[in-house]
């Protein structure tokens, strides 16, 4: 195994500079804490794959993010401290980080980790979940681990063999990330699928089909994410959506600002953006008609909310970024 490991890190740039790392993600000093978001342009891909090592002694800053994290640990080994529980990883772990869990990494003396991390908004799950040919379970695993009690700081641990099988998905994903950078393309994405294809197999084989209740709040932020996406081609109330979803106005809004660290009017319009972004990369429809199949039904709103998220007018950002 370690032969086939090694083979691939010839083969592979993994690593992503600091500068460009800071155009993708932020991370704010909030005392005692560093709280880590998406930029508006990481938000356009949707996932962020890097790779990042931490040799002896390192300390890591307790932390904790608005987006949803896969860690598998490629080298090494490290303690991971999550919500105050010191969770030992090694080489062939996956764990998996929800949202505003305090969390960091810490390596002792002669040690060190190597391990490729996934970054990825909540709202991909959708995507992920329309593959074809998948288990419908395939839901419940992406969504559960996220919610267990910070306590259980669930993790994977995989063989050998599948070990090999997601390390080179893994490097694949940073590579392609890289080499298309700064376009989002779908050979990443894709590759991240069958990387959490292989993830869920595995997951079965730990968890069986035995379900775990989410608490009541879970569950409807994941409705109401759901009943957004559903109307996203088409106007829409906050007083339409909590009447879908069986909540008051108010505590929709706060609900889904605290879980997405966005209103629900400013996800809906970053989230039309990006999929008239989609539209203008592998499509030749006309700037109009992907304003109004995106659900914008002003052009000169969409093209204001376009210029606030990528920095650049519909036309000018077709004409750099066609595939």
């Amino acid at each position: 195994m370690d032969n086939l490991y090694n083979e691939l890190k010839k083969h592979f740039f993994l690593d992503i500079s600091e500068e460009r790392r800071k155009t993708l993600g932020t991370s704010t000093y909030k005392k005692p804490l560093v709280e880590a978001n998406f930029t508006e342009l990481g938000k356009t891909f949707s996932i962020m794959p890097f790779f990042r090592e931490f040799q002896s002694g390192h300390a890591g800053l307790y932390h904790y993010h608005t987006f949803l994290e896969i860690v598998f640990v490629l080298e090494g080994e490290a303690t991971h401290k999550i919500e105050g529980k010191k969770i030992p990883v090694s080489k062939g772990d996956i764990f998996f980080i929800g949202q505003n869990i305090n969390h960091s990494i810490s390596v002792k003396e002669n040690k060190l980790i190597r391990y490729a991390s996934f970054a990825f908004l909540p709202e991909i799950v959708d995507p992920i979940l329309s593959m074809q040919k998948l288990d419908k379970g395939l839901s419940y695993f992406l969504i559960e681990p996220f919610f267990y009690e910070p306590s259980s700081a669930f993790k994977i641990s995989v063989n050998d063999e599948t070990f090999i099988r997601l390390a080179t998905l893994a490097f694949n994903i940073i590579h392609s990330f890289n080499d298309n950078f700064p376009k989002p393309v779908d050979q990443t994405f894709d590759l991240f699928k069958a990387f959490i294809k292989i993830l869920y197999d595995e997951y079965k084989k730990i968890i069986g089909k035995t379900e775990k209740q989410f608490s009541k709040h879970e569950k409807l932020y994941w409705t109401i994410m759901k009943e957004i996406e559903k109307k996203l081609s088409e106007k829409f109330t906050l007083e339409e959506i909590a009447k879908e979803v069986g909540t008051g106005r108010t505590k929709l809004a706060q609900l889904f600002k605290e879980h997405q660290g966005e209103s629900v009017m400013e996800y809906a319009k970053r989230r039309r953006v990006e999929k008239a972004a989609e539209l203008l990369r592998n499509t030749d429809m006309q700037i109009v008609e992907v304003a109004f199949e995106s659900g914008f039904h002003d052009l000169s709103y969409f093209n204001r909310a376009f210029r606030e998220i990528f920095n650049t007018s519909p036309s000018s950002y077709r004409k750099t970024n066609r595939q």
